[in-house]
């Protein structure tokens, strides 16, 4: 008898968490146990970004959903408590995305007093050759061995990979 798939969805603020989103699922998904969808909301505010998690359900809601936003401008209250009430996790990186990246590749650079536009500006000179973050950064600087070595210490890393690992 099969085993009924797991379903989730993995929705992020914009194109770079989309982008890492996928590539977790490259790397740690068991298509046999798990089906997830990965999108992206093209940036915007919280709350926007948040109502487009809920289109891209597409009247199908999950086993697991979560969106993946940064947290440098305010989540509304209202938002808070639909994610709640709709049971979507909302998985905030402080102050951006490439905080997170930060955190996984290199613990040495303080992100807590930087902006999010210099944030960006830093991971991309330092990791990206000064180019936008893409897929063949992605693949090249998060490798598998440096995943699991951060998801021990990244709650929000290891949620998101047990995910898709079901």
């Amino acid at each position: 008898m099969r085993q009924p798939r797991i379903t989730v969805l993995a929705y992020g603020e914009g194109e770079d968490e989309k982008i890492f989103l996928r590539h977790l699922v490259d790397c740690y998904c068991r298509k046999h146990l798990v089906s997830v969808q990965t999108g992206s909301a093209g940036g915007g505010s919280p709350i926007s970004i948040f109502g487009k998690a809920l289109q891209a359900r597409r009247g199908e809601v999950r086993d697991i959903e979560y969106i993946l936003l940064d947290t440098d401008k305010e989540w509304p209250v209202e938002m808070i408590e639909d994610a709640e009430i709709e049971k979507i996790k909302l998985i905030g990186n402080s102050p951006c995305l490439e905080a997170l990246f930060f955190e996984i590749l290199d613990q040495s650079i303080d992100t807590s007093k930087m902006t999010a536009t210099a944030c960006k500006k830093e991971f991309e000179k330092k990791y990206c050759e000064g180019n936008n973050f893409d897929e063949d950064n992605c693949s090249f600087l998060f490798t598998k061995a440096v995943l699991n070595e951060a998801r021990k210490r990244i709650g929000q890393l290891d949620y998101i990979i047990k995910s898709m690992e079901g």
